[in-house]
C-alpha cells in the first residue's frame, strides 16, 4: 500500500511538527524530528493489554480501529513492569520511525529491534533505541518493541504454557504484516529483518528454531546472545516456587488463583525468587524455556539439525 502523508501546518518555534499516515485502522497523528525530518510514531498498541484473564496467556491481536481524530501516537506508553523495573502490565507497544514524509512506491527494508535486558528489565521506548537515525541512514522502517518481562512474560506455570514475552514479540511481529499494516509507513513486507543485543538476541535466536515464527522474518541479526533455553523440567519447579510465593500454591485453580492477585503482590513473589541485588549469572532468572510447543526442544540443538 503507497505510504500517505499528510504533514500539518508546523507547531509554533521550538515545537516539534506532527505528521499523520493513513493505516487499514485509520489514521494514527506521529512527531516530525527537527533534526532528522524523520517521523515517529509511538505507543502503538499491537495486542490486547495483558491484564485480567489475559494474564499469563498468550496475547491477543489488537485489531480495534483508531479513533475518528486519529490515534495519539506522539509520546511513548509504558514500559513493562515486572520485580526489577516500574511500569504497567498494560504494556504491549511499539515504535515506528520512517525515513521519509513523501508519499513513496519504493518500499523500504523493515528492522524490527528486540530490546535486552536480562528478560527483566529495558522496552522499545528507551533513548538508546531511539530508531531516527537508523532509519535516515539506510533509508529504512525501523520498529521496536515492548515485550512481557519476569513472571510475567516468561514463567512456565502449566506444562507446555509459556514464553509469553517471546508470543509478544511474535505478535507484533504479526500486527506489522496484518493487512499491511508497515506498507503504510513506507515498508517491505517481504524484507523484514528481525535483530536484537543480549535478550534481544536470544529471543531472535528462539524466533529462529520457533516453527510459529517462520514466514514472519525475511533474516536474522544477533548480537551477545546465546542459543539456549532452560528445560521445561526446570522451569515448571521455578514456576511451583512462585506459585508458592504468592500464595497460590494450594489453590484449586492455580491460574485463577495468580490473576487474582495484584501487580505488586506478584511482583514480590518474584522478588522471593530472584531479588534485584542477585547475579542473573549465578542464580536462575526468567527466559526462554523448552515448552514443547513455541520451543519444541533444546534450541541448540535445533540449530544444529537445521
Amino acid at each position: 500500500m503507497e505510504m500517505l502523508w499528510k504533514l500539518l501546518p508546523t507547531l509554533l518555534s521550538g515545537a516539534l511538527a506532527s505528521v499523520t499516515v493513513k493505516t487499514p485502522l485509520g489514521d494514527m497523528v506521529g512527531n516530525l524530528d527537527a533534526k532528522t525530518g524523520v517521523p515517529s510514531f509511538q505507543g502503538i498498541p499491537y495486542a490486547k493489554a495483558p491484564i485480567g484473564n489475559l494474564r499469563f496467556a498468550d496475547p491477543q491481536p489488537w485489531t480495534d480501529s483508531y479513533p475518528s481524530a486519529g490515534l495519539d501516537a506522539t509520546k511513548a506508553k509504558s514500559q513493562c513492569i515486572c520485580n526489577s523495573q516500574g511500569g504497567s502490565e498494560d504494556c504491549l507497544f511499539m515504535n515506528i520511525y520512517t525515513s521519509s514524509t513523501l508519499p513513496t512506491t519504493n518500499k523500504k527494508p523493515v528492522l524490527f529491534f528486540i530490546h535486552g535486558g536480562a528478560f527483566v528489565i529495558g522496552s522499545g521506548s528507551l533513548p538508546i533505541y531511539d530508531g531516527s537515525h537508523l532509519a535516515k541512514k539506510h533509508d529504512a522502517v525501523v520498529v521496536t518493541i515492548n515485550y512481557r518481562l519476569g513472571s510475567f512474560g516468561w514463567a512456565q506455570l502449566v506444562k507446555g504454557s509459556a514464553n509469553f514475552g517471546l508470543k509478544d514479540q511474535r505478535e507484533a511481529m504479526s500486527f506489522i504484516q496484518r493487512s499491511g499494516f508497515i506498507s503504510a509507513f513506507g515498508g517491505d513486507t517481504a524484507r523484514v529483518m528481525i535483530f536484537g543485543e543480549s535478550a534481544g538476541a536470544i529471543s531472535v535466536l528462539m524466533h529462529l528454531v520457533s516453527p510459529k515464527s517462520f514466514g514472519l522474518y525475511s533474516s536474522a541479526l544477533f548480537e551477545s546472545g546465546m542459543s539456549a533455553a532452560k528445560s521445561q523440567a526446570l522451569t515448571l519447579e521455578q514456576g511451583a516456587n512462585y506459585t508458592k510465593a504468592a500464595g497460590c500454591s494450594g489453590a484449586s485453580d492455580v491460574l485463577a488463583c495468580l490473576r487474582g492477585k495484584t501487580t505488586v503482590e506478584l511482583n514480590k513473589a518474584e522478588g522471593a525468587l530472584l531479588p534485584p541485588s542477585a547475579n542473573p549469572f549465578a542464580v536462575m532468572g526468567w527466559g526462554p524455556s523448552v515448552d514443547t510447543v513455541d520451543i519444541p526442544e533444546d534450541p541448540l540443538k535445533l540449530m544444529l539439525a537445521g
